[in-house]
């Protein structure tokens, strides 16, 4: 097998679920993330990136907005710096804002635009990534908060604080990648595995760092 041979059945290893189709997740090994859905639900463009800024603006190390200390020496002095990432104004380029308010004018053309917008909510940053023996399994137990409550309660502790219009884990997106290949000539033991998706895990944690995640 080719490496690129991946590609022809990528359909059948990697999935998209949302609220009604998480029993549909497979009870296989792999890696996976969570991600929040764009769904448009105002015809305003600050309030929706607003919205998306306040999402991303969370430190799971602090359970809250990034904040962080620092010394610096002068000759004999030492100053101590406290610094706290604040929220960006939701401004935007005229030719954004210009396009939005275009399309928002016609409801049809709006529709669409919501629903491109949906699709491409896996395309974010993911929330949380990890990994699992049973993808099933993993991601009932984040939505129901059992197994292990981080990332269930720091995402709906936060959400409920900053009133988000996403509020439960069963709001967002669960897009996960069997990492066990069933057309492989040299199945990996489990231990190998569990191994790869460690490896994986680490990798897109390090390249996308998760804010609901922890290092």
């Amino acid at each position: 097998m080719r490496l690129n041979d991946v590609w022809r059945n990528i359909s059948q290893e990697i999935g998209v679920y949302w609220k009604g189709q998480f029993e549909r997740v497979p009870a296989a090994s792999g890696v996976y993330a969570w991600f929040y859905p764009l769904k448009v639900a105002t015809h305003t463009l600050d309030d929706f990136l607003a919205e998306l800024e306040a999402v991303f603006s969370f430190d799971a190390r602090l359970e809250g907005s990034p904040i962080t200390q620092a010394r610096a020496r002068f000759a004999w002095r030492q100053i101590n710096i406290r610094l706290h990432e604040t929220r960006r104004p939701p401004t935007s380029p005229d030719l954004l804002r210009n396009s939005w308010e275009a399309i928002v004018q016609d409801e049809a053309r709006f529709f669409e635009l919501r629903k491109a917008l949906l699709k491409a909510s896996i395309l974010m940053p993911p929330l949380y990534v990890g990994k699992t023996g049973d993808l099933r399994t993993r991601c009932w137990q984040h939505i129901n908060g059992t197994g292990g409550r981080g990332f269930h309660d720091r995402f709906e502790q936060y959400a409920l604080a900053q009133q988000l219009s996403k509020r439960s884990v069963r709001d967002l997106i669960f897009a996960c990648i069997k990492t066990a290949d069933s057309a492989s000539a040299t199945d990996p033991t489990e231990e190998e595995a569990r191994a790869i998706e460690s490896v994986v895990e680490e990798i897109l944690k390090f390249v996308s760092a998760p804010p609901y995640g922890k290092r």
